[in-house]
């Protein structure tokens, strides 16, 4: 049975994407769950804001990372 490291390694060269563009077709969209202190953590880091920003895009737009980042400025 084909591991998806496997299938990512076969399918690249023939379909000219990387993994990067590979995974963002076939991973669910990420959610912010703002219970857990380490998404909070998280998340705060990799957009680059504070807590309290990361808290205010997420009641203003919902759990969903892309629209949180778009609501930041940063996608």
């Amino acid at each position: 049975m084909e591991t998806d490291l496997e299938s990512l390694r076969r399918t690249r060269g023939r379909a000219g994407l990387g993994v990067a563009d590979h995974l963002k077709r076939v991973l669910p969209v990420k959610t912010i769950n703002i219970e857990v202190e380490y998404e909070l953590q998280y998340w705060s880091r990799a957009l680059g804001v504070g807590r309290e920003d990361l808290l205010a895009a997420v009641a203003a737009v919902g759990a969903d990372a892309r629209a949180v980042s778009r609501q930041l400025g940063k996608g």
